[in-house]
């Protein structure tokens, strides 16, 4: 069993990746997991919830990236590497 079908998830309050995914909110570790983690010792179950949401919450988790670099930042730091390898191969 997953948190994604625990009665403590809230699905109202989510975080939002930058890039994709979110994380939902456990109102009993007072903070946002995800979804797809296995259940813990407090897992009770929410028999409100259908599969297909289950599954949605799981998926999100899973797919959950909050990078918030710009793909400039990995430009520039491509471009150092090649120079930095550039001189490295001249003097060695």
């Amino acid at each position: 069993m997953t948190c994604s079908s625990c009665k403590y998830l809230n699905t109202d309050k989510k975080y939002e990746g930058c890039v994709s995914g979110c994380k939902y909110y456990c109102e009993k570790y007072k903070t946002y997991i995800d979804g797809s983690q296995y259940s813990c010792d407090k897992y009770e179950k929410h028999y409100g919830r259908s599969n297909y949401t289950c599954d949605k919450i799981c998926e999100d988790g899973n797919n959950f990236y909050d990078d918030n670099k710009s793909v400039g930042d990995y430009l520039i730091l491509l471009v150092l590497i090649i120079i930095g390898g550039l001189i490295l191969s001249i003097f060695v």
